[in-house]
């Protein structure tokens, strides 16, 4: 797979000259084995089964800077594509970048929901825990009020609304 052919649209984007690209092997635009094996195998298959090939892969600019590249490749033979194949590239690199920033925007804004949606649950618990409250304190104050001081029970009273005062201040919190 040596590259017979380049225009300049080519050589912007991998930042290499014509003389630097043109009887090189392909594997020079990729940063593996792997990324060249894989357009390789992929892109022939489609072009068996298609007629021609397209694949998202990612090449090596001259610089080091990995690129996202959607590779088009048709064959210059259909009938032989041992005889070579033209390929469009485009650098994708934005778009990807785009959609990835996409994706982690939606994930916060789905955090936020759930972290709203406990909020709410919160809210609505701590209220319900008030008004609970609010009747322990209530009778608690009456049975405060009936029970002599030195009545034995008197005391235990006392720590329970304030016990129950404790937990109205925790309920505000949440």
């Amino acid at each position: 797979r040596v590259i017979i052919e380049v225009n300049d649209r080519l050589c912007a984007i991998t930042g290499r000259g014509v003389n630097e690209l043109i009887g090189q092997s392909s594997r020079i635009l990729y940063p593996t084995d792997a990324d060249y094996e894989f357009v390789g195998l992929e892109k022939y298959a489609q072009i068996e089964k298609h007629g021609t090939g397209m694949v998202e892969t990612r090449w090596q600019r001259k610089d080091g800077r990995i690129m996202d590249i959607l590779l088009a490749s048709t064959p210059m033979d259909k009938k032989d594509p041992s005889m070579g194949v033209t390929f469009t590239a485009m650098d994708i690199s934005e778009r990807n970048r785009a959609r990835e920033k996409h994706r982690l925007l939606e994930a916060q804004y789905h955090q936020a929901q759930k972290l709203e949606s406990v909020g709410r649950l919160a809210g609505g618990v701590a209220h319900d825990f008030n008004n609970l409250l609010s009747v322990i304190l209530g009778y608690g104050e009456i049975i405060v009020e009936d029970l002599a001081q030195d009545h034995p029970h008197h005391e235990l009273m006392v720590e329970i609304q304030q016990a129950a005062d404790r937990a109205r201040h925790l309920t505000r919190q949440l």
